[in-house]
């Protein structure tokens, strides 16, 4: 009788505490696994400053100097503050959330030592060891787990032009070179007068753009025109080949001049030059191929890069298919004073044009820019560009070259904070057609709400040999999400 009540007496003691036990464990183990996943969480967070911090060094350290990047610069050393201060803080909150979750698991340890302790069990606790430390990854794997910037630039335009034209327009003549002769085959010569209203999304790109790892980053940039999808850009560029040598490899806009490397919606007008459209093309001129630049170790800035590339996809100047474009560019650049600088390019560029006929043309081309940012006044500013090009091709038969030109003059005036007056003077012949050539004055006010919107009123009177005079009126408003600006 007494040995059956201190049996049930025995169980009823045991159960709950083996109870307890059972529980405390289960709260040790869900107490290491957030101590692993703690810590594998704050380890990511982490190196992904750490890999911001590192990008944003190679930005600084790149060997440009040009006066509108003094300001990146500073922005540049103000991110990498921030980031740094963020990694301190992101630091000291996962050692003070290691910590509790350390002490809560002792404490846990010693309630579950005591119970025991009290039911004489002589079984020996298993050991919890401590979390090791995560290592932290290689630098090609943590810069491959991070995932890219991603930018998305919307270009939208409005556009009224008012023409009275005579015949065609050179884009769309139909030529040929006979006897070292270029004949325009013109319609009549009636006059004709038309207005045209247009609104549309000109172009809405999108931008990925990230660090492979230490030597290495990517950009990519689509852009949507009309519905259709297209590769604007998509390259490597190789950061620390020997001998400071730098490479990009894939498809780029080609280092031809000044405002051919820079996207539509990025440029200071509407529209490009039309030097730029009537011997690059419409959209400029990029192409897949590879290039390398190398700065010279001399005191002052001096660039060299030279260029291959498969063709010139839209370009008046060389054919697309079958071809390669071999291109050579140098420019300098001079601090003249604390608020003005001086940078001054010259670039030449080699292919064929005619692939039936084996004819080559060549176009050699120099630029100037001369900038003015005085450190006194962060919202004045001064911007003064001109490009020159010259092209020369083979005739069919014929020893001679047919010779044209074409060049910009271009102003911009920063009024105040968040306002740009811009000013610009074309002329430009065509690379088949030196016998005609078109004329245009345009002028532009530009207004920044902020850096990621813009809002553009353009005017542009036009004058043509094969034609009557245009006026065009244009609206752009462009806006950006993302950290690629326009």
């Amino acid at each position: 009788m007494f040995s059956r009540i201190f049996i049930i007496l025995f169980f009823i003691l045991i159960f709950p505490l083996n109870a307890c036990g059972f529980n405390e464990n289960m709260d040790i183990n869900n107490i290491e696994e957030k101590i692993k996943l703690t810590g594998l969480n704050y380890e990511a967070k982490i190196s992904k400053l750490r890999t911001d911090i590192l990008c944003l060094e190679d930005k600084k350290d790149e060997k440009v100097t040009l006066p509108d990047e003094k300001k990146g610069n500073e922005d540049l050393e103000k991110r990498i503050k921030e980031l740094e201060a963020k990694l301190e803080k992101t630091t000291k909150d996962y050692e003070t959330q290691l910590n509790v979750l350390k002490s809560s698991l002792e404490e846990l340890k010693k309630e579950q030592q005591s119970l025991t302790d009290k039911i004489d069990i002589n079984q020996a606790l298993q050991q919890v060891t401590e979390p090791e430390e995560i290592p932290e990854s290689p630098s090609r794997q943590a810069y491959q787990s991070q995932n890219p910037d991603i930018s998305i630039v919307g270009d939208i335009l409005f556009s009224n032009v008012n023409s009275a034209t005579q015949g065609l327009v050179p884009h769309d003549l139909t030529h040929h070179e006979h006897e070292g002769k270029l004949h325009a085959l013109h319609s009549d010569t009636d006059e004709h007068h038309h207005s045209t209203n247009d609104f549309q999304l000109r172009e809405l790109e999108i931008g990925f753009q990230g660090v492979l790892d230490p030597y290495a980053r990517a950009d990519v940039f689509l852009g949507i025109h009309a519905g259709e999808l297209h590769l604007e850009e998509g390259y490597m560029t190789l950061l620390n080949l020997p001998g400071s040598l730098q490479s990009r490899l894939g498809k780029f806009r080609v280092n031809f001049g000044r405002a051919n490397k820079m996207h539509r919606p990025g440029y200071y007008l509407v529209d490009y030059p039309n030097m730029v459209k009537n011997f690059l093309g419409e959209e400029g001129l990029a192409s897949v191929g590879v290039e390398g630049s190398y700065l010279l170790p001399i005191d002052t800035y001096v660039e060299m890069s030279g260029q291959v590339v498969t063709g010139g996809e839209g370009s008046p100047s060389f054919a697309s298919e079958g071809n390669y474009i071999y291109l050579g560019h140098l420019k300098t650049f001079f601090e003249l004073n604390e608020n003005n600088s001086l940078e001054i390019g010259g670039t030449y560029a080699k292919g064929k044009y005619d692939m039936e006929h084996n004819l080559s043309g060549d176009l050699a081309g120099f630029d100037v820019t001369y900038s003015w940012n005085p450190t006194d006044d962060p919202y004045s500013s001064f911007i003064l560009q001109s490009e020159v090009i010259f092209s020369r091709r083979e005739l069919h038969d014929s020893n001679d070259k047919l010779k044209s030109s074409g060049y910009y003059i271009f102003g911009q005036y920063q009024l105040s904070r968040r306002v740009y007056l811009g000013l610009r003077y074309d002329y430009s012949e065509f690379p088949y057609n030196n016998m005609e050539y078109e004329r245009a004055y345009s002028a532009a006010l530009s207004f920044w709400p902020s850096d990621a919107t813009r809002f553009r009123l353009q005017y542009t009177h036009t004058d043509r040999t094969f034609g009557q005079e245009s006026n065009s009126i244009f609206l752009q408003t462009t806006f950006t999400l993302g950290p690629h600006k326009h």
